[in-house]
């Protein structure tokens, strides 16, 4: 079996309702060093299903939505949404990526 084929089930991991509490800029890093390439987005999202734990998704491209105003926090859905495991020096993590985020309208 290859990691590739490794399947996580969203929902059972990080729960259906999350929050939008914040976007950043995501860069190009060339050996370890910043670049002033834009390759997408990061946002942060609170999954309110699991504990308000935190998750970053990346998106390539444009910005979709804007960080939200303090204490205003949207619901938010997400098209094409992966996770998946990674490892950084300081231990696993869970990654996220997805094609686009909209509001969920009530």
């Amino acid at each position: 079996m290859h990691v590739e084929d490794f399947v996580i089930d969203l929902t059972a991991t990080i729960g259906s309702k999350y929050a939008l509490t914040n976007v950043q800029t995501w860069y190009e890093y060339v050996d370890g060093i910043r670049t002033d390439t834009i390759l997408g987005y990061r946002y942060t999202i609170t999954l309110l299903d699991r504990g308000y734990d935190t998750l970053s998704v990346k998106i390539a491209g444009k910005k979709q939505l804007d960080k939200p105003d303090k204490g205003n926090c949207p619901l938010v859905e997400f098209d094409g949404l992966q996770i998946f495991p990674t490892w950084r020096p300081n231990g696993h993590q869970v990654g996220a990526s997805a094609t686009a985020i909209h509001i969920v309208q009530s």
